[in-house]
């Protein structure tokens, strides 16, 4: 049953359960993930394997990342001001940019010391018992971190979507609203249950438990084969590692790049953002619309939308934006709304739609 909607203002709450949840889950992540570096690193000086070492450095981008994903909550929820009018979103992106660069220092100094091993045989010196040791805590911190990330709890429901005139409970439905005031339901989407930076927590996690269990393989190896050519499997672990770590770091690279460069982002497509306003009723054409992110997940929108003679612009301003809010859950929304001109706008080339 669709409710009568909530009066309408431009601006809304973001609730603040959500990332205080988040704070707490990486706050804790946090600490699992400084404990299990220095006990990692003591397991790598005494087994002498490079595996181990080169594992140390991916839970450090992690550490990395979820520190700049703990830091952007806090700097979006510091105020904006005269000086920086949208905030410090755009922190995040800096601090990502950053850690990128400095793993990808750190994983050519690695693979360095892994070829000088190879070429000079100092990978038969790896000892198996530690490195197994050390190759089995890690598997286990890394199940009970994706458990801690993974958990489920009420402070951390979804608040980060504004709500206008429905509810994100199970049973809700998104309601659209025309110009006259009438209902229509949307297709029903399912609720969000977790913070956007928990989310990219979970998945380092994960990538770090199959990374474990591959140190876990490598010490097994060394360890029943026995053989000292078998030991060659270390140093070529952290080549592996290496490439792993610079495949996703590349993929987090090209998301900074698309924020700096003010793309749109991957998960909006422009023609449904166009096409959803001009079905607006009263509408007549949209043009100079603009769609970036500030940082990933936050993202905002500029457009002019004309209207009919007899059509009232608070009433397409209000829809617009509820839309804008609703369905693809934009945090800075600016519309403008103005009469349409048969003269001058069919020919103007700033009206005309961008290819």
């Amino acid at each position: 049953m669709l409710q009568k909607r909530q009066p309408f203002h431009c601006h809304s709450g973001m609730k603040e359960e959500s990332k205080r949840g988040a704070k707490r889950k990486l706050i804790i992540s946090i600490a699992l993930l400084l404990l299990f570096m220095i006990a990692e690193s003591v397991g790598g000086f005494l087994s002498n394997s490079l595996a181990l070492f080169t594992d140390v450095l991916h839970l450090g981008s992690d550490l990395i990342s979820f520190t700049v994903s703990l830091i952007s909550i806090f700097l979006s929820q510091k105020p904006a001001n005269k000086t920086m009018s949208f905030g410090y979103h755009r922190a995040e992106v800096v601090g990502v940019l950053f850690s990128v660069m400095l793993i990808w220092m750190t994983s050519g100094v690695l693979c360095f010391e892994a070829a000088e091993r190879i070429i000079y045989d100092y990978y038969k010196d790896v000892k198996p018992d530690e490195m197994l040791i050390t190759a089995g805590i890690g598997v286990l911190f890394n199940f009970i971190m994706a458990a801690v990330l993974n958990s489920n709890s009420s402070c951390c429901s979804s608040g980060s979507i504004p709500q206008f005139g429905h509810t994100h409970s199970g049973d809700s439905k998104h309601v659209s609203y025309g110009t006259t005031g009438d209902y229509e339901p949307l297709d029903e989407k399912p609720p969000k249950n977790k913070n956007i930076n928990v989310k990219a927590a979970l998945i380092h996690a994960i990538g770090d438990t199959v990374q474990s269990l591959c140190v876990l393989t490598v010490a097994l190896i060394i360890k029943f084969t026995n053989a000292p050519e078998y030991r060659l499997a270390d140093p070529i672990c952290t080549f592996v590692f290496f490439v792993i770590v610079l495949v996703t770091t590349i993929t987090i690279l090209r998301d900074v790049f698309r924020v700096l460069l003010e793309s749109v982002p991957n998960d909006i497509k422009y023609t449904d953002v166009r096409t959803r306003l001009g079905s607006i009723e009263g509408v007549k054409m949209i043009h100079s619309l603009h769609i970036w992110p500030l940082t990933m997940g936050r993202n905002a929108i500029m457009v002019h939308i004309t209207k009919g003679d007899k059509v009232e612009s608070e009433g397409i301003m209000e829809t617009a934006t509820i839309i804008l809010k609703t369905d693809f859950n934009f945090s800075y929304i600016t519309v403008q709304v103005e009469r349409y001109n048969s003269e001058i706008m069919p020919s103007c080339k700033d009206c005309q739609d961008l290819c």
